[in-house]
């Protein structure tokens, strides 16, 4: 893959102590930590102008590392700087083809631009699409990067074949004391029929349940009073959520409602 760094002035890196290094965005204070392995990437990075030629540098130089770790050392740092404008991507290789799709994960920083794209392209076309980000600076990449980072919310994405996005689930993820997710929203393509729907969101549960080790016990689904999507509860329920409390006066006038579905196996 052919790329170029662009706006050098915009960081510039300190030597830390014990091996390690900080990536210093001028404009926004915003800090990366890495170690020399990452500093050396940096360094074949401004070396090369193509990912295949830093890659086999550092393998030559790595030979006892298996490659899948250098190429994950690698990507985390160069989607990391793909996000933040520091590297221009001027010719693609083909997209990866996934095994079996819809192909289901957790957002990376590989994904930030493609989702806040689908968010702002699809907004709530689909008639069962519901979510609360109204403003538009949460909808940057670099927003939502921030938001999972800091542990507010994770979006769990389903590609298809040719890795277009289909849809995305926002959830909190549980405190330390809680085995319960909160449901924030969701966003579906709008070519897609409500019977792709509800298999894309089964399967999404199941690699949310996953990402927690089995530990889940409910993912919880909360509105107010005044919440107008019956359409949207009423595909809730047909995927097993059920109305669990109703708590009255929790904004003003309004009673906050929590529809969970039960994650627990044979219950």
């Amino acid at each position: 893959m052919k790329y170029s760094i662009v706006n050098k002035e915009k960081y510039f890196v300190k030597n830390e102590t014990a091996g390690t290094f900080t990536i210093l965005m001028h404009d926004t204070g915003v800090q990366f930590y890495i170690n020399q392995t990452g500093k050396l990437i940096l360094d074949l990075l401004e070396k090369h102008q193509n990912t295949e030629a830093v890659l086999q540098e550092l393998s030559a130089l790595f030979p006892d590392i298996n490659i899948k770790v250098l190429q994950s050392d690698f990507d985390d740092l160069f989607d990391l700087m793909v996000l933040y404008d520091l590297i221009i991507i001027e010719e693609k290789d083909k997209e990866a083809e996934y095994t079996e799709t819809p192909y289901i994960r957790f957002a990376g920083d590989g994904d930030y631009r493609k989702l806040t794209r689908f968010i702002k392209n699809e907004k709530l076309q689909n008639k069962l699409s519901f979510h609360c980000i109204n403003n538009a600076k949460e909808l940057t990449p670099v927003s939502l990067r921030y938001t999972t980072f800091h542990g507010i919310s994770h979006f769990c994405i389903a590609y298809d074949e040719n890795s277009e996005i289909l849809a995305t689930m926002i959830i909190t993820p549980p405190s330390r004391l809680s085995s319960v997710i909160s449901l924030e929203g969701f966003i579906f393509s709008k070519k897609l029929k409500e019977a792709e729907i509800k298999d894309i969101v089964q399967r999404m549960i199941k690699v949310i349940n996953r990402r927690y080790n089995d530990k889940l016990t409910k993912i919880r689904f909360s509105v107010f009073s005044d919440f107008k999507y019956i359409n949207i509860l009423e595909f809730l329920k047909e995927l097993g959520f059920e109305k669990e409390a109703e708590l009255q006066y929790e904004s003003n006038d309004k009673s906050l409602i929590m529809h969970s579905k039960l994650l627990i196996k044979n219950k």
